[in-house]
């Protein structure tokens, strides 16, 4: 008999011998999670996204949308291939609270994009942030300047799946390490209610603050072992290699902030400062 059987069969049979009336349920105090808020999230035909802006960008300023780098072009990219500014023309489906979709704008320009040492890739719109608002109602999600720190309460949008996770970051992974591609720092979920899926890569992460502390883009595929695509491990300072097969990481975006101008508005991967991989 299992523990839970046993231990209910007991309570019943003391309620018997003792003539103490069973306890009745009372009603379920627990509050209900709150309702998915897509707002800010974008799909991207094949991946997920989001709207972000920096801390000082004004509403005059071009649109950014951030996804991972592996979700740029049909191939994944070489893993020491860092690409700069260039032309770039993609669809972004904009979503409302709902998650409907409410419009959809184009890219202009990648602005960067790589798999060395991060998976991020950062477009800017042909759409000024005060033209999202006006004319869809879309607000952007502003990025953090800072790395979230051990065990904050993260959710995870996915504009393209339309699903929202909720879980903890567990911590940091020293090195991850996927096929070809190594990873540093990258956000560690706890294992249950963040285990991502296909078509999440891009998603923003976000803090209880609703800014933007990482971008999902990847986990461990049933089946999948030794450090194989789909199947990411963990590498210790020490060499030790781990993997964790219900496990899902995002990569942070705090370094994004140290590419700005003087003003703190506009992105530059070539500005002296940038914590991200120099531009091939």
């Amino acid at each position: 008999m299992r523990r839970g059987a046993l231990v209910l069969t007991i309570l019943m049979a003391m309620t018997v011998l003792v003539g103490v009336p069973a306890a009745t349920a009372g009603p379920d105090t627990t509050p209900p999670p709150p309702r998915p808020d897509y707002r800010g999230a974008v799909s991207m035909k094949i991946c997920s996204g989001s709207i972000v802006r920096f801390a000082g960008s004004r509403d005059t300023d071009r649109a950014l949308a951030l996804t991972n780098g592996h979700c740029h072009g049909k191939r994944l990219p070489e893993p020491d291939v860092v690409l700069g500014e260039q032309p770039a023309r993609r669809p972004v489906a904009l979503l409302d609270r709902s998650g409907e979709k409410v419009g959809s704008v184009l890219t202009d320009r990648l602005l960067f994009a790589t798999m060395e040492h991060t998976d991020v890739a950062l477009y800017r719109l042909r759409v000024t942030y005060r033209g999202l608002r006006e004319r869809y109602g879309v607000r952007p999600l502003e990025l953090a300047t800072r790395r979230a720190a051990r065990n904050t309460p993260i959710t995870i949008r996915a504009g393209l799946n339309r699903i929202e996770y909720r879980c903890g970051l567990q911590g940091f992974s020293y090195r991850l390490v996927e096929g070809d591609y190594t990873w540093q720092w990258s956000l560690r979920y706890r294992t249950g209610a963040c285990r991502t899926v296909g078509g999440t890569s891009g998603a923003p992460v976000l803090d209880p603050q609703r800014r933007v502390v990482g971008v999902n883009n990847t986990g461990t595929i049933e089946g999948y072992s030794g450090c194989e695509l789909g199947a990411p491990c963990e590498v210790s300072r020490d060499g030790d290699v781990r993997s964790f097969p219900r496990r899902s990481y995002g990569q942070q975006t705090w370094q994004l902030t140290t590419c700005l101008d003087a003003e703190q508005r506009l992105f530059d991967a070539t500005r002296r400062g940038c914590r991200l991989p120099d531009v091939t």
